[in-house]
């Protein structure tokens, strides 16, 4: 069987109806294993960080406010997207209100360390992974159980033994039963589970290291 990569960036999960296309375009790879990686939202890592710096500079009301926004996109893609059910709502709020108890706790301690910014800079993929997985109606992997990394909190370097090993256990059996699994561009984890990132761009590296590990036919980058 075909195995497949297909990385998406950010415009092109942009909204609902880019949404909607890459849909379509996974559809069309029929006869493969498809692997569909996402990054953010266009804008939303941006605002994430935006919404961060407000926090350390104890500016909680222009981080709630950035963070809100966030949300709202969200969830207004859901509902166009059709795909507002309790589930869908509630896997987006809870990582709204994780990054919420976050940005209180950078605004009274007035610190922002790099792997503190990593777990909220990866909130964007995670977010918009719950999108296409739930408009596609395939399963969803967390790319921090299968990209293995060091502890470089920003510009983490992976562990390419460790990935294939994490990919054998979490992914290839999702793929043994769904011709589709949906995770996120960008975001790993180290040996202690904090999460991290791959640095800006990071995206395609993800879709590399998943080809990488199992032995894909081919990498696709959308834009």
């Amino acid at each position: 069987m075909t195995t497949l990569v297909m990385k998406f960036g950010g415009t092109s999960v942009g909204n609902a109806a880019r949404i909607r296309e890459v849909a379509q375009i996974v559809a069309s790879r029929q006869g493969a294993k498809r692997v569909v990686v996402v990054s953010a939202m266009a804008g939303v890592t941006n605002t994430l960080f935006e919404m961060a710096e407000a926090a350390r500079n104890h500016k909680l009301d222009k981080a709630i406010q950035l963070l809100s926004k966030v949300e709202q996109i969200h969830l207004e893609a859901a509902r166009s997207l059709e795909i507002a059910t309790p589930e869908c709502i509630g896997n987006i709020k809870e990582i709204v209100e994780s990054l919420q108890r976050r940005m209180q706790g950078i605004d009274l301690l007035g610190e922002l360390s790099q792997r503190t910014m990593d777990e909220i800079a990866s909130a964007g993929e995670r977010l918009s992974s719950i999108l296409v997985a739930g408009f596609m109606g395939c399963p969803l992997v967390d790319a921090r159980t299968i990209i293995r990394t060091d502890s470089h909190f920003g510009s983490a370097r992976p562990k390419l033994a460790a990935i294939k090993k994490f990919v054998a256990l979490n992914l290839v059996p999702l793929l043994d039963s769904y011709d589709v699994v949906v995770t996120q561009g960008y975001i790993g984890s180290d040996d202690a589970n904090d999460t991290t990132t791959l640095g800006r761009g990071g995206s395609d590296y993800s879709a590399g290291l998943l080809g990488a590990a199992l032995q894909a036919n081919e990498i696709e980058i959308w834009t």
